[in-house]
């Protein structure tokens, strides 16, 4: 597995350790674009502005906590918050 597969199976772990309430899917493999593996992992969080914070706050320690991982140093990251 590539360097953006691991990434995704971590940032996975972390989130699903520190939100116990959000449902995780994924990660799921997309398409290579540029020649670059890619992966997509969608969390939902359960209504109400403290479960949605405690996710939003585990999201960001998560990607921040891999992307200072430099044995993935060929990960990039982005962050879509209640994508439509």
């Amino acid at each position: 597995a590539g360097p953006e597969a691991l990434a995704g199976s971590a940032i996975g772990e972390r989130i699903r350790v520190a939100a116990p309430g959000a449902r995780l899917l994924g990660p799921a493999p997309l398409f290579r674009l540029k020649g670059r593996e890619r992966v997509q992992l969608m969390v939902k969080a359960p209504a109400g502005d403290d479960a949605r914070g405690a996710a939003i706050r585990a999201v960001r320690r998560a990607v921040e906590s891999v992307a200072g991982d430099r044995s993935l140093g060929g990960a990039s990251f982005s962050v879509d918050v209640d994508p439509q």
